[in-house]
């Protein structure tokens, strides 16, 4: 939780991608999970503001692209 929290208050995409880099073995299934449940409860909460909303849309899409790029890689 610690690292989707700083994953979500990096500035922007660029800062977040730097943080995946050097944090490779954090970025697990597990991880990518737990950001889709955040994604799905959040577009259920009607109650979260818009902002937030899309700063978990890309985070989570941060995180899936970077992650595919890492299986490619291997």
């Amino acid at each position: 939780m610690a690292f989707i929290e700083q994953l979500l208050s990096a500035g922007n995409e660029e800062e977040r991608v730097k943080m995946l880099e050097g944090n490779k073995e954090l970025v697990t299934p597990e991880l990518l999970q737990i950001l889709s449940s955040f994604l799905a409860q959040s577009e259920k909460d009607d109650t979260q503001p818009a902002e937030v909303k899309q700063q978990i849309e890309e985070l989570f899409s941060t995180v899936m692209r970077f992650s595919m790029k890492n299986q490619i890689a291997k």
